[in-house]
Formats: C-alpha cells, structure tokens, sequence
C-alpha cells in the first residue's frame, strides 16, 4: 500500500514538473509562405496567407519577427507572433528579397610535363582567379548630412527637416524592408548604443547627430542577439559656420566733393608752376644785365 501511494505521488510531481515545458512549446506565430525560385519567379503563395504554425516547427533560432527559413515547399517569412489575435496587424510583402549569391572556390590544377632533357621538369599551371562574389544585400541604408523628406509621397507639405548644428554632421539610417523598423533594433555608433530621432514618424527612417570624423555603426535584432548589418560611414561637417567678411573702413569725409577738390589741387599746383617759371625768368634776366 504504501509503495504504491509514493508511485501516485511521484507520478504527479511529474505530470506538475512537466506542464510549464508544455506551455512553452504551445507558442505559435503568423508566417507567410512563398513558391517559385528565390530572385527569379518568387511569389506568395495563393490561398491562405499567412497562417499561424507552431514555433517548433519554424527553422530558424531565436524565432523574431522578419525571419525568413526555408523549408521543403519553399521559403517562409516570420510575420509577428500569435497571441490569440483574429489577423496579424502587417500584411504579407509580395516578394522576398533574394538570398546573396555565394562565390565558388577556386580549386589549383597540378600538371607535370617530362621534358627531353635526362631529368624530368614538373610544371604548375595557375587556375584561373577566382571570381569575386556580389556584395551581401542587406535591407539598411546610410546617408551622411541628410536633407528634408516627406512622410508619403502623397502629402504636398508636413516637410521633416534635420536641424544640424554648425559644425556638426549627421548619420540617417533607412530601412528598406516593410516589416522592420529601424527605431526597434538596436543601433550602436562606435560601440554605443544611440537613440534615433523618428524623422518622419513610421519608424523607417532615424537620424543622429555626431560630431565630424570617421564612425563604426551596426544595426542589431530586437533582441540584441544577432547583428544585421555594420560599416564604417565618413561624417564631414553638414553646416559650417558662416565666415563674416571683416568690415571696410569708411571713406573720411572732407565735407567737400571731389570735383572742387580736384580743381583745388589742380589751382595750387598751377600757382607753384608760375612762381617757379617767373623765379627762373628773373635770375636768367639778373645774369645778362651783369
């Protein structure tokens, strides 16, 4: 009796052991499904879409949401977690972006040829240079001193315009995917993590000011734990400050105009003439008479 009263017990010290396991792997998530080759005729998948599928079956780790995983029917993307909502709050893109290229590596070829001569040579032929493969697409953009943008392109005012300080520079960063937002990453600026200005208000495009000079930036997920995108961008100052001519001294008045005063000067120069002129004549006449 009493060896199968502890079975019963232990038995429900697992079944309680067991049960916040099971609560965890009931998560689900909304996913939209693509068919076709990716980059060539990729499309969404006709019918329903998106669906909601259980986290365990999602290919990909951590789960969050803008993953993409592939699976035997074709690519998926991870929408947004189902929390018991009707419909997800974002619609599913047409399109995913096509996955980067990667680049074959090149294998050396070993040819040995005898020669005539009573000891043989052994030749090695260079393999061809390898081709360089395209740059990793990323969905993250950079400019440096950004100008005045609208919020859509239907609107004919409501002008977002960057106040850069004199002797600044300024860093946009811009997301080009529709189901991320770059004010809900993690954006670090030379190892720190920096606080976007929300320039047009929808969370796709976040300025910073920094000061002039060469910065380090990356765009990490939600959840900190994988880095998205990272470079290193050149900031030259965006508004010099204005550099004021030094002021002209101002012409002494005489309190006469230059006409009378010319004809003056013109007058006492004529006198000093004649005063000499008649000086000379006098001396010459005193010369002759002695």
């Amino acid at each position: 009796m009493r060896r199968a009263l502890a079975l019963i017990l232990a038995g429900l010290v697992l079944i309680l052991v067991a049960m916040p396991v099971a609560a965890t792997d009931n998560a689900k998530w909304f996913v939209c499904k693509y068919v076709g080759t990716p980059g060539v005729d990729e499309v969404l998948q006709t019918g329903q879409n998106p669906i909601s599928v259980s986290e365990n079956a999602i290919a990909v780790s951590p789960v969050i949401a803008g993953a993409i995983f592939a699976d035997s029917q074709g690519r998926s993307l991870v929408l947004e977690e189902d929390i018991g909502q009707e419909e997800p709050a974002a619609d599913c893109p047409p399109t995913l972006p096509p996955p980067p290229t990667p680049s074959p590596s090149p294998s050396p070829s070993l040819s040995a040829s005898p020669s005539s001569s009573p000891s043989p040579s052994l030749s090695v032929s260079p393999s061809a240079s390898p081709t360089p493969s395209p740059p990793v697409v990323t969905p993250f953009s950079v400019e440096v001193c950004p100008l005045a943008e609208t919020a859509s392109l239907n609107m004919t005012d409501g002008l977002t315009a960057l106040d850069i300080p004199e002797g600044k520079s300024a860093i946009r960063f811009r997301v080009g995917l529709a189901l991320l937002l770059i004010t809900q990453l993690n954006v670090r600026v030379d190892d720190q993590l920096v606080t976007l200005e929300n320039t047009l208000g929808d969370g796709t495009v976040g300025d910073l000011i920094v000061d002039p000079g060469v910065h380090t930036w990356s765009i990490s997920n939600a959840a900190d734990t994988e880095v998205l995108a990272s470079g290193v961008v050149n900031c030259p100052v965006c508004n010099p400050a204005t550099v004021t001519p030094p002021p002209v001294a101002p012409v002494p008045d005489t309190g006469m105009p230059i006409p009378q005063a010319v004809t003056m000067v013109a007058g006492i120069m004529l006198s000093s003439l004649g005063v000499l002129l008649l000086t000379n004549a006098l001396a010459v006449r005193r010369r002759k008479e002695d």
